[in-house]
């Protein structure tokens, strides 16, 4: 009798072992999601950036030329 109580011992605690194995992965893919979602975010604001520095010396370039022709 006290053989079947610990295995019913031991079962349980090896699900709640899986249990909370289950939980702490859910946790990781969740970070990962979110480092790639601010990495993404990152790298949009990189180019936005990058595409106004080029727009402006663009702008600027089109200045001096009119500049120059007056």
């Amino acid at each position: 009798m006290r053989e079947h109580a610990l295995e019913r011992e031991r079962r349980a605690h090896g699900r709640e072992r899986e249990h909370a194995h289950g939980r702490e992965r859910e946790t990781e893919i969740a970070w990962e999601r979110e480092r790639e979602r601010m990495h993404k975010r990152k790298s949009a604001r990189r180019q936005e950036c990058a595409s106004a520095r080029e727009s402006a010396h663009e702008t600027e370039s089109v200045y001096m030329r009119e500049i120059e022709r007056a």
